[in-house]
């Protein structure tokens, strides 16, 4: 796990004197909401307050069609900082991998690097770790790479973390990220995108349904 620096139910509970000069915060609810603050002297406090207000009292379960979201009792998080300088390429942002498990077994690694708040590089990798852009639907939000992510060196162990959280999930999206060869976790969905994952092509997208069981398919 990321190492947690503290946890708020509003944002007047926040001592942002005390806060590192570095740190990563975001809502528990939300998604895109994240603020990574580099050097806190740099910090607008006043505006991130705003924003986190705002970011509390956001609907995901309806805007996403999630409602299961809406049981969530919304906070505000902090985790330090991971350092992005240890990466397999040059990126200005962590290599995010996230990883497909369909009942304990990982089939495919969606990478997104070079990620600012609205766009991103992204390339899909099965597990012989070869790139298939015929699988990804390019935007100006999930951009073609001109270079490879390379297979990181603790891919195995990467594989072990993944298939171990999405064991007994039909389907399982299990992000991760990686900082000298330690892996650490970033979250888990049963239902990413609320299932509107239009920056898949439609064959990609049987082929996930195919390799997901529901339990009702088991009867």
């Amino acid at each position: 796990m990321i190492p947690l620096i503290g946890k708020w139910d509003s944002v007047d509970d926040i001592d942002w004197d005390a806060l590192p000069q570095q740190f990563v915060m975001k809502c528990n609810n939300g998604s895109g909401d994240v603020v990574v603050c580099k050097d806190k002297h740099k910090l607008d406090v006043e505006e991130t307050k705003v924003h986190f207000r705002k970011c509390l009292h956001e609907q995901l379960s309806v805007l996403s069609g999630e409602p299961h979201y809406a049981k969530i009792k919304p906070c505000i998080i902090a985790e330090e900082l991971l350092d992005a300088s240890t990466q397999p390429c040059h990126s200005t942002s962590m290599v995010d991998y996230k990883i497909w498990v369909f009942d304990g077994k990982p089939m495919f690694t969606m990478c997104i690097w070079n990620r600012e708040k609205y766009h991103g590089n992204v390339a899909l990798y099965d597990m012989d770790w070869q790139f298939h852009p015929e699988w990804s639907v390019w935007t100006s939000h999930y951009m073609k790479p001109t270079e490879q992510m390379p297979k990181p060196g603790c891919f195995d162990r990467l594989m072990e973390v993944a298939g171990k959280l999405g064991k007994g999930q039909p389907a399982a999206r299990v992000d991760l990220y990686v900082v000298d060869d330690k892996v650490y976790f970033g979250e888990i969905t049963m239902t990413s995108q609320g299932g509107y994952q239009d920056f898949y092509t439609q064959d990609f997208l049987d082929m996930m349904g195919r390799l997901t069981v529901l339990p009702i398919d088991k009867i």
